[in-house]
């Protein structure tokens, strides 16, 4: 019973703790967006992480209370012998419940890491690697407006990319290359292509969205013949070679890989 009573007095407590950090993100969060016009993204999804704990830690210390609401409209005209059985049926049920929730949650977060998904906004935890080289940094939308009933055309940014951590990823005219713009491989995934698998890319590029060039019965010979077919992507084949290897080290499972089993 001791073990049982200092177990929920610690989840209380924890509980307890939890729910301070949950307003002190929340207060840092508004003082932040309203003062400095910086929101902090991540607060809302730590705060949706913090709630669950509140939640559970706080459990086991009110039904050790007997701080949970019981609608008792009708057991209260039951006899003590019923009632004491009743509770008793309730109790394996709620037990039962419980053990189908976690067994779904523990199915449910298994294969959340087999595939390896993670949270909207800080991506945790980041079981994947970004790889290939960094992006051009086109980070805004446009919109195009006709003016003067359709003979000229208004070209007016309506939009643009941030990254979660509030930081815009678009390549500002007076950047430079230290600066954070666009979207940059993780360290040890960088793969930089040439100017000539560039312009081999493009020549790929150009002739497989082309359509109606090639008659539907020749298309697979005239792409076994065409040179763009030895067209070699590499960033391509170093993202496969990092999925057989999350692969076989048991984190993804085989659907996974899709087209790159072979």
């Amino acid at each position: 019973m001791r073990v049982i009573d200092w177990t929920s007095k610690a989840a209380s407590f924890l509980g307890g703790v939890a729910t301070f950090v949950i307003m002190a993100l929340v207060a840092f969060d508004v003082l932040m967006r309203y003062f400095l016009n910086e929101p902090q993204l991540f607060v809302d999804e730590v705060v949706s992480f913090l709630q669950v704990l509140v939640v559970f830690w706080g459990l086991a210390h009110t039904f050790r209370g007997g701080g949970h609401i019981r609608v008792d409209l009708v057991t209260a005209y039951l006899p003590g012998r019923v009632r004491g059985w009743l509770r008793v049926v309730t109790l394996v049920v709620g037990i039962a419940l419980l053990g189908v929730i976690a067994w779904v949650t523990a199915q449910s977060a298994w294969t959340a890491y087999r595939y390896g998904r993670v949270s909207a906004v800080m991506l945790y935890p980041n079981y994947r690697g970004l790889m290939g080289e960094r992006t051009w940094g086109k980070g805004t939308v446009q919109s195009m407006i006709p003016l003067e009933g359709g003979k000229s055309l208004l070209k007016l940014t309506i939009a643009s990319y941030w990254r979660p951590s509030g930081e815009n990823i678009h390549h500002m005219p007076d950047a430079t290359p230290k600066d954070r713009w666009g979207v940059t491989p993780d360290e040890g995934y960088e793969v930089p292509m040439t100017e000539q698998e560039y312009a081999a890319f493009r020549k790929y590029r150009s002739e497989r969205d082309l359509i109606g060039s090639v008659p539907p019965a020749e298309e697979s010979t005239a792409a076994a013949q065409s040179p763009a077919s030895a067209f070699t992507d590499r960033p391509l084949q170093r993202a496969a070679e990092y999925l057989r290897g999350k692969v076989d080290e048991g984190k993804y499972s085989r659907p996974i890989l899709g087209r790159f089993r072979k």
